[in-house]
């Protein structure tokens, strides 16, 4: 018996123009990624005023429900080399329409990003792939990981930072592991211009997650990612590049295949 084949994406998965933004939606800060995905998030509408100050930097994010917004860091987007940069040389450089960014934490690159897309005038879409689950062993103190019924809150946390930032044009996201999310991305033919790869720093994830984004690039498009200082992701950088026939360039704190 032949076997089932899953069914092709939905058009604003294949063709950019086609792309369902939030801002597309009734205002009630709700999205329901693809049927593929099977993941419904939904905001609480906003109130006028959190409506007209979200340019600002202190504008306050959109209401999450009660037991969920109590735990919440109002004012915590932590990222490292976020907003190094390279962010700005590579999108000038490939005026990308979609964007895909491995590894997320709480949105501090993904909403510089968008940030400067915004500030380019770009019509780019931004995926974000995270489990939102950290790493065993993190601790950020009074800001570390809090659970409600064994679920993780940096989801939630992520969300606000976009929706503060005024960036939920821009920014979709996968809540799968890295793996998972671009074995999708790669079945459904969704392909980046612009390919960041910023998760675990072991040698054995970085090489599978380079192997794995690379599958996703468009031609011509641009891979890079962070954390060129830990060994692992060194070793696996360099070993890509060199059976591929790539060079690396380095950013400051990133590299970049070319």
């Amino acid at each position: 018996m032949d076997e089932e084949q899953p069914s092709s994406p939905p058009h604003h998965l294949r063709q950019r123009h086609h792309h369902r933004r939030w801002a597309d939606l009734p205002k009630t800060y709700s999205i329901t990624t693809p049927s593929h995905l099977g993941v419904a998030i939904q905001f609480p509408q906003p109130t006028s005023a959190e409506q007209s100050s979200t340019e600002s930097s202190t504008a306050p994010p959109g209401r999450l429900p009660p037991h969920i917004n109590s735990l919440m860091v109002q004012d915590w987007n932590k990222g490292w080399g976020s907003q190094a940069p390279v962010f700005e040389h590579l999108i000038l450089q490939a005026q990308p329409k979609i964007i895909i960014e491995v590894g997320t934490f709480l949105g501090a690159s993904a909403t510089h990003m968008a940030g400067l897309v915004r500030k380019l005038g770009l019509d780019a879409q931004i995926l974000c792939i995270d489990d939102f689950r950290g790493w065993p062993g993190y601790n950020d103190g009074d800001k570390s990981l809090k659970m409600v019924n064994g679920d993780s809150l940096l989801l939630y946390q992520f969300m606000q930072n976009v929706v503060k930032a005024n960036a939920t044009d821009y920014i979709m996201f996968m809540p799968f592991s890295t793996s998972t999310a671009l074995g999708g991305l790669c079945e459904w033919g969704v392909y980046g211009d612009l390919v960041e790869v910023d998760a675990a720093h072991d040698f054995h994830s970085a090489w599978t997650d380079i192997n794995n984004a690379y599958k996703i690039l468009k031609p011509g498009g641009v891979l890079f990612g962070h954390d060129y200082a830990w060994v692992g992701v060194r070793h696996a950088v360099h070993l890509f590049a060199r059976l591929h026939g790539f060079r690396v360039r380095i950013d400051g704190e990133h590299w970049v295949l070319y």
